[in-house]
């Protein structure tokens, strides 16, 4: 018990720790090599800006 004491306090034990208690270490085959295709979704800024358009509609 100590030793999961200890290791609690470090970062990547926690994370790892905490990851595994959450379901966030699952990854489902869906077919797609991506490293974000069945996980779940991680952390991200969201934002409402569009990328400016390089060409005018045709």
């Amino acid at each position: 018990m100590e030793t999961l004491s200890d290791l609690i306090h470090l970062d990547d034990a926690h994370r790892y720790i905490a990851d595994m208690r959450d379901g966030m270490d699952a990854r489902y085959d869906l077919g797609d090599d991506h490293r974000l295709v069945g996980i779940p979704c991680p952390d991200m800024k969201v934002t409402l800006e569009r990328p400016a358009r390089t060409s005018s509609p045709s």
